[in-house]
């Protein structure tokens, strides 16, 4: 659900990221912050989130569809994991995840612009910080159809 103006009227607009590897979520920010949602979960963000906050949201001349959302971003890890050390344990930074929010400080609402996969992670010394591409992926759905409750029975499909 897209913001209304009355939502972004005097309030600052922060970009927070939950970004899943080696089998944690990381919360990062620009700078520390603690975000209430409406069900009263409180959700600590870190310092770490370096981007300039420009999406690309375009569709090509001749293409039928649009390209799928990207951000680059650089991510300051070091104090929350070691990140060579992990990829050396055997976990793929390729395969980390990742949901980039807009949230208007103080609001109990985060409104998600990308959830998607990592693309072309860079990384060096443990305290360097780590560059990669966060690439929606709309046509990935993993829900499971029929779902796995589903019967055919003589209450659910009555000529059963």
């Amino acid at each position: 659900m897209p913001f209304n103006l009355s939502q972004l009227a005097g309030k600052e607009l922060v970009w927070l990221l939950d970004f899943t590897f080696a089998g944690q979520v990381f919360r990062l920010s620009r700078d520390v912050e603690t975000f209430i949602g409406e069900d009263g979960e409180v959700l600590e963000y870190h310092p770490g989130l370096a981007w300039g906050g420009t999406l690309e949201d375009e569709i090509d001349l001749l293409s039928a569809s649009p390209n799928p959302n990207q951000a680059s971003l650089t991510l300051h890890l070091s104090s929350l994991i070691n990140v060579p050390r992990a990829v050396a344990e055997g976990f793929d930074l390729a395969a980390a995840t990742g949901k980039l929010y807009l949230w208007a400080k103080d609001s109990r609402e985060r409104h998600l612009m990308i959830d998607g996969r990592v693309l072309d992670p860079e990384y060096g010394a443990e305290t360097q910080p780590v560059t990669l591409t966060l690439e929606e992926a709309p046509f990935d759905d993993d829900a499971l159809f029929p779902p796995a409750a589903a019967q055919v029975n003589a209450q659910t499909w009555g000529s059963a």
